[in-house]
């Protein structure tokens, strides 16, 4: 199985087009909040709901590549691919880690309001999140550790103008790509991860 995990104020919708072309995909919502408070909680518990083995492949965006790189940390899975992600918190921009302390529930709730306004599908995903989830997992990734295992069963993809994460070096580069490259350049995104797969098999 692929599961497929969107960023933090996201949820499945995130993923259309080419995403479909993925076979055996399992695009996934984050659950209703259960007052976890880190990322291994949360990864922890995708694993217990989905029944995530070492035979998974984890393919996820921003938050979502992070918490999966979490659930490699937990079970070795077959193999992550990190869409506009991070390995560290140490890879976050200056402007995210600016930010991210400053996620309280009001602050939070007024942002939600004023993206409802809009008409942007990634706007109107982020007003209907939890905001306590947004709070407790701004806060967790700042405090995360990192990934602590062989990085030979990731591969990245990553938008050179990234404001939220830095651009790492050995990955595959979109130059015009930002943060939402899963969205902007899907077509980009599933070439990417259909090349790594075939890749894989070869191994």
């Amino acid at each position: 199985m692929k599961y497929i995990l969107p960023g933090m104020g996201a949820n499945s919708e995130m993923y259309s087009g080419p995403w479909y072309e993925i076979d055996n995909a399992h695009f996934i919502d984050w659950p209703p909040y259960h007052q976890e408070t880190s990322i291994v909680d949360l990864a922890n518990r995708l694993i217990v709901e989905y029944k995530i083995n070492q035979d998974d492949i984890i393919i996820g965006s921003s938050m979502g590549g992070i918490v999966g790189l979490e659930i490699a940390n937990i079970i070795r899975v077959k193999r992550i691919i990190l869409i506009g992600s991070a390995v560290s918190s140490n890879e976050l921009s200056f402007l995210s880690k600016a930010l991210m302390p400053l996620s309280r529930k009001s602050i939070v709730k007024i942002s939600q309001f004023i993206s409802s306004l809009s008409k942007d599908l990634i706007q109107q995903m982020y007003s209907k999140s939890d905001p306590d989830f947004i709070v407790s997992m701004s806060k967790a990734i700042l405090n995360w550790q990192g990934y602590k295992g062989d990085r030979n069963i990731f591969a990245r993809i990553h938008g050179k103008k990234d404001h939220f994460i830095k651009c790492p070096d050995n990955c595959e580069i979109i130059d015009k790509g930002g943060h939402l490259i899963a969205m902007s350049h899907s077509r980009e995104c599933v070439d990417f991860i259909k090349k790594q797969l075939q890749q894989h098999r070869r191994v």
